[in-house]
C-alpha cells in the first residue's frame, strides 16, 4: 500500500479516478501506481486534477500534493495584493 496527503486550505472530498477516498489533510491509504487526484465541489481551484505517482511511501512519508494557495497567498500578502483562486497544483514530495 501507498499514502497519499493533499494539503488544502479548506476541508474538501478528495477524489482519486472519480471515486472518493477521503478528505483533504488526512493521510490517505492507496494501490501503487498513477492516480488522477482531484478535489470535490465547489471547483474553484485550477488545475481541476492532477497525477500523482505513488511508490516508495510510508504513512509517515505520504506523497504530498500541496495547495498552491497557501504559498501564493503568503506571496501576495507581503505584495499587498487581493486573494486570488485556489489550486492544487503546488508542490509534490516523496512522489516516485
Amino acid at each position: 500500500m501507498e499514502f497519499l496527503l493533499v494539503i488544502f486550505d479548506d476541508s474538501r472530498e478528495v477524489r482519486v479516478g472519480d471515486v472518493p477516498q477521503g478528505k483533504t489533510n488526512i493521510v490517505l491509504e492507496l494501490e501503487a501506481g498513477v492516480h488522477r487526484v482531484a478535489l470535490g465541489p465547489p471547483n474553484d481551484f485550477s488545475p481541476l486534477e492532477q497525477k500523482v505517482r505513488l511508490a516508495n511511501t510510508a504513512p509517515m512519508d505520504p506523497c504530498r500534493v500541496v495547495s498552491s494557495e497557501s504559498f501564493q497567498r503568503l506571496l501576495r500578502s507581503l505584495r499587498g495584493e487581493p486573494r486570488m483562486g485556489k489550486g492544487i497544483g503546488g508542490n509534490r514530495e516523496n512522489c516516485s
